[in-house]
């Protein structure tokens, strides 16, 4: 393997990487605010059903609408956990940005929460 071979493979494993722990955060981050604010919060993986959760909480609404529009952005980070653990699923750095933008934005808007 040559130094560029080796350059290339880092950097693919850095937008898998980047990916599922976009993905990661999310549903962690949730979570948090649904233990904080209802002193509990299902096991569950899906974004989008804490995201029903979290539609029911007043303080939350906006992240909730905000989810919502982004529902899009939210399946393709739910499949990024499926792809990264049981797919051979190489993300390129416009989709690995894509998810990191979505779940900073998910943080973002958590702190209104």
């Amino acid at each position: 393997m040559t130094v560029e071979d080796g350059a290339i493979h880092a950097c693919e494993r850095t937008h898998d990487l980047a990916a599922f722990l976009s993905e990661q955060s999310v549903p962690l981050y949730l979570k948090s605010i649904l233990l904080e604010k209802i002193g509990d919060y299902p096991g569950v993986l899906s974004i989008l059903t804490l995201v029903f959760i979290l539609k029911k909480l007043p303080d939350c609404k906006n992240l909730a609408e905000f989810l919502e529009k982004k529902k899009v952005e939210i399946r393709l980070l739910e499949d990024a956990y499926i792809a990264s653990r049981y797919l051979l699923r190489k993300y390129v750095k416009e989709e690995a940005e894509m998810l990191v933008n979505v779940a900073s934005e998910v943080l973002k808007y958590g702190e209104l929460c």
